[in-house]
């Protein structure tokens, strides 16, 4: 029985991270007013000689090729290279689609295994063990502040097979137009995001142990 209920208590924890986590990446990869505001803070426009409005309608191009995966959203665009490292992109972005749907399947199921121990033992599970994730992501943020560039670098080598991530910043319009600030910043918002949603999940977990001991 105590084996049982380690074993659901770490699935229920993993499984509210992944989708907390793969929820707000899909949100913050899909706004194109994110795509426009780095676009005019980068001066994109002068260094792809595109007008704003055109490198508005390739963002929507590209959020609409992470939700299709259909190559031919790209190829007014971009050259074969590019086209070929988006493909592995969207193979990411499916295999994220897959992650989310399990997560909150286990989630579900978890819950409902674990409720045989009471709400407040599912409390103290989320309480604690989403206090643990929390603080290893904000150390790994501290890091990834320092060393941008570094983990960045790291992520596309563990995720990617090939080198068509590296891209020429004087031919190759993608890396003109999505640049490490790009991402940086993008990276950062997903973190705040995430540790936000997380904090209230914490918040409301801590409330009802904290109501459920006065009462």
């Amino acid at each position: 029985m105590k084996a049982k209920r380690t074993i659901f208590s770490f699935l229920l924890v993993i499984s509210v991270f992944s989708a907390v986590l793969i929820s707000v990446l899909f949100r913050n990869s899909y706004n194109i007013e994110y795509y426009r505001g780095k676009f005019i803070e980068n001066n994109i426009m002068g260094e792809t000689e595109l007008s704003e409005e055109e490198l508005v309608e390739i963002g929507y191009g590209l959020i609409d090729y992470l939700k299709k995966g259909d190559n031919e959203l790209l190829e007014p665009y971009f050259n074969d290279r590019e086209i070929a490292h988006m493909v592995d992109v969207y193979d990411l972005f499916e295999i994220a689609r897959i992650i989310l749907m399990l997560s909150l399947a286990v989630a579900v199921i978890s819950i409902f295994i674990l409720s045989q121990f009471g709400y407040k033992y599912i409390a103290k599970t989320l309480l604690f063990g989403l206090l643990i994730i929390i603080g290893t992501i904000v150390v790994f943020g501290i890091y990834t502040s320092k060393n941008f560039n570094f983990v960045f670098t790291k992520f596309h080598e563990l995720l990617f097979t090939n080198d068509l991530w590296l891209m020429d910043p004087k031919t190759d319009l993608m890396i003109q137009m999505l640049t490490e600030d790009f991402f940086m910043d993008l990276a950062f918002k997903i973190g705040y995001n995430f540790i936000a949603i997380i904090s209230v999940i914490i918040g409301i977990s801590g409330l009802s142990l904290y109501f459920d001991r006065k009462d």
